[in-house]
């Protein structure tokens, strides 16, 4: 049976105006960058302090981020024969070391972040394009689920006019709007038109023609649909929690001090009579401070005090929906708490444990599409079959420096290479990496020369 699929162009601006996708990515998006909605509770305190407090945020957001993100790190490929070698060494060639946490932090705050893997047509070298999510779309197989039909890209150009791509397996097509394209999305694919590249064939056809060149990094997804943001089930809270810090702001401007009250005095006469002119001129001579004595004159006159709000029941509260943001993410408290006690190294890996296992978990669903970007990219190199390729992530659970070099020898002693062991190595640089190859291998030729000269030496 043969599947028809749809125009991808048209596929594409259905999805755009009923998907909701790019709603949801620019919300997520807008929290990331600290812009929150002010959270008061009435309409007359958002009118009082809105403006004075437009910025306040006490974002949790970008910890949730970046707490799984700085986790999810490959530092190495295997595979047949040299395949890993050289797989990451086109990785590296790409900068992904840096790229792969911009994949991260779209895909993890937004749910979805898309990698394109594609030949330059001049120079030859091939590129890892990390891509934003409200920039692309990808179409799976119904038939073979997780399978890529295609995917698009699409975005505007300065001058107005849409640019928008479509990756086949066989085939990059590209097109440009006929016209600009003021706001919103366009009507209809017939708005689209071939675009041509100077010294380039229309369409793009590819080496390789069984993959889609646009691989799609879903968190969370499920088999053939789009991801989950780690934020989803957080901004709630976050919201929660911001209105509990503009809720402290407040009570500090109307209640951070105790009030004065006077009590007993005579009700002011009206304010028409010259008695009630003559009254209200002395009461608005009141003046309060440090140096000076305030007289009230009344049988019965006092002057009574309002306690200060107690400012410690938001701070209280503000750290609950801290511990409720860890229960709801999984990410220990003790990342997002204001406590000065710091868990034991026993009770932070106890905390810990949902958390590895989330990251772990997103290790392997990432590894499996970093594995076929990396083989895919390889093909287009050159590498006929470079077989099933597989990142080495680095540990999800945080190692002691004892325990990092204790396993360092381990894995040096099973044979794995050095480069990917000192990169397990969080007191290394990874720009010194290089160097200390080198040194080792220079050290490794002098002992070769000591041991063929009848010296004994150590072995390196």
């Amino acid at each position: 049976m043969v599947t028809t699929l749809p125009d991808a162009i048209e596929w594409t601006i259905k999805g755009l105006k009923s998907d909701g996708l790019n709603q949801q990515y620019h919300r997520y998006d807008r929290y990331l960058r600290g812009k929150h909605p002010l959270q008061f509770a009435t309409a007359k305190y958002q009118s009082a302090f809105g403006q004075l407090l437009q910025a306040l945020a006490y974002d949790r957001t970008n910890m949730i981020v970046d707490a799984l993100a700085d986790r999810l790190q490959v530092i190495g490929f295997t595979g047949k024969g040299t395949a890993g070698k050289e797989a990451l060494a086109l990785w590296d060639a790409n900068s992904m070391d840096r790229r792969e946490g911009e994949v991260e932090t779209e895909a993890l705050g937004k749910g979805d972040a898309y990698l394109i893997v594609e030949k330059h047509p001049r120079t030859g070298k091939v590129h890892y394009w990390p891509n934003d999510a409200d920039r692309c779309r990808i179409f799976y197989s119904e038939e073979e689920p997780g399978q890529t039909e295609f995917g698009t890209k699409f975005w505007k150009l300065d001058s107005g006019y849409m640019r928008l791509n479509v990756y086949r397996r066989d085939r990059i097509e590209k097109y440009i709007s006929r016209t600009k394209i003021t706001s919103g999305v366009p009507t209809s694919a017939k708005v689209f038109e071939e675009f041509k590249v100077d010294g380039e064939a229309w369409p793009v056809m590819l080496d390789v023609t069984d993959t889609v060149p646009m691989f799609h990094i879903g968190n969370n997804a499920r088999t053939g649909g789009y991801g989950q943001s780690e934020l989803l089930h957080a901004l709630p809270m976050q919201d929660a929690l911001n209105k509990t810090l503009g809720d402290l702001m407040v009570a500090m401007e109307l209640g951070a001090f105790p009030q004065k009250v006077i009590l007993g005095v005579d009700r002011l006469p009206p304010a028409q009579t010259p008695e009630g002119e003559e009254a209200r001129k002395k009461l608005n001579e009141f003046e309060l401070g440090m140096d000076r004595i305030l007289t009230v004159i009344g049988q019965n006159a006092r002057i009574a005090e309002f306690q200060a709000v107690a400012l410690a029941q938001f701070i209280a509260t503000a750290e609950f929906f801290d511990k409720t943001i860890s229960r709801v993410t999984r990410v220990p408290v003790h990342y997002l708490s204001m406590t000065a006690d710091f868990p034991s190294g026993t009770a932070e890996r106890l905390a810990e444990t949902p958390f590895v296992a989330k990251i772990e978990n997103r290790q392997r669903a990432r590894g499996e599409i970093y594995g076929n970007a990396s083989a895919y990219g390889l093909r287009l190199n050159g590498v006929a079959d470079p077989g099933e390729i597989t990142p080495v992530w680095k540990s999800a659970a945080p190692l002691s420096i004892e325990e990092e070099l204790d396993m360092a020898m381990k894995q040096r002693g099973i044979g794995v290479p050095l480069e990917y062991v000192l990169k397990g190595i969080s007191t290394i640089e990874k720009t010194d990496i290089p160097k200390i190859i080198t040194m080792v291998a220079r050290s490794r030729e002098e002992a070769a020369r000591a041991f063929n000269s009848g010296a004994l030496t150590p072995t390196l």
